[in-house]
C-alpha cells in the first residue's frame, strides 16, 4: 500500500522487502511483516477461524487478523504496490503516536489482541515469554509513551519493569529499550527523534545492523 496525501500525490515512503511465505514460526521470531487492511486478503475457511472480530477492536482488526491467521496458514506476500492508502489527518491509525487521544485508544485495543493471541499460544502449549512476538514490546512502547506525555512517568517506569520481570532481556532490543528510557525522561524529544528515525531509511538500517531489530 503506497501512501498518498489528500491530492493523490505520494508521499515517501520505506518498503522493507517481504519474504514470499511466512510460517508460524517466522511469526514467533517476529521475522514477518504484514500490510494494512486493505492490502490483506483472506481464504474464507481460515477466516471462519477467527470470526467474530472481538467488539473492543472498533479499529486494528486487521492486526487481530494476521497475528491470528497464521495459526491455520502460511501467509503469501506480493512485494509489489497494489493499492493506495490516502493520508488525511483523520486516519484512526495516522499519527498515533503523537496524539494522546489515538493513543490511548490504541493501547487499549493491542491489549485486547495481546490477550487473544496469548490464549491461542496456549492452546499450542506456546509460551508467549518464550518467544519473539513483537505484540509485548511494541505495547509497551506505547504504554510507556502514553503515561510520559501524560506527567505520569512513575506508571511508566513501572509498566518498564513489569515488563523486564516478565521478559527476558533480549540484545536485539537494546536499541528499543534506550528509547523508551528516553521516552520517559524527554517525551518530546523521543517523538521528534522517532519522526526523523521513521522518514530516513538510513538509520533504520544502522540500527539493524547493531542490534539485529
Amino acid at each position: 500500500m503506497q501512501e498518498v496525501d489528500l491530492l493523490g500525490r505520494t508521499i515517501k515512503s520505506n518498503f522493507e522487502h517481504r519474504k514470499e511465505y511466512y510460517n508460524l514460526n517466522d511469526f514467533l521470531y517476529s521475522n514477518v511483516s504484514f500490510t494494512g487492511t486493505s492490502g490483506l486478503s483472506f481464504r474464507k475457511k481460515y477466516l471462519e477461524k477467527l470470526l467474530p472480530i472481538p467488539e473492543e477492536l472498533f479499529y486494528c482488526a486487521d492486526e487481530y487478523l494476521y497475528s491470528n491467521i497464521i495459526f491455520y496458514s502460511n501467509v503469501c506476500s506480493i512485494n509489489k504496490i497494489l493499492g493506495y492508502k490516502k493520508i488525511h489527518g483523520k486516519n484512526w491509525y495516522a499519527g498515533t503516536i503523537s496524539n494522546i487521544s489515538r493513543l490511548r485508544n490504541h493501547v487499549k485495543v493491542r491489549k485486547c489482541i495481546l490477550a487473544v493471541l496469548e490464549e491461542r499460544l496456549k492452546q499450542h502449549n506456546i509460551n508467549i515469554t518464550k518467544t519473539k512476538v513483537y505484540l509485548p514490546i511494541d505495547l509497551l512502547k506505547e504504554e510507556v509513551l502514553l503515561y510520559s506525555k501524560l506527567g505520569q512517568k512513575r506508571k511508566a517506569v513501572k509498566a518498564l519493569l513489569k515488563y523486564f520481570v516478565r521478559y527476558k532481556l533480549r540484545r536485539d532490543l537494546l536499541f528499543t529499550y534506550f528509547t523508551l528510557i528516553l521516552a520517559i525522561l524527554l517525551p518530546n524529544l523521543y517523538l521528534k527523534l522517532y519522526d526523523l528515525y521513521s522518514k530516513r531509511f538510513i538509520f533504520y538500517q544502522v540500527k539493524r545492523f547493531i542490534f539485529g531489530r
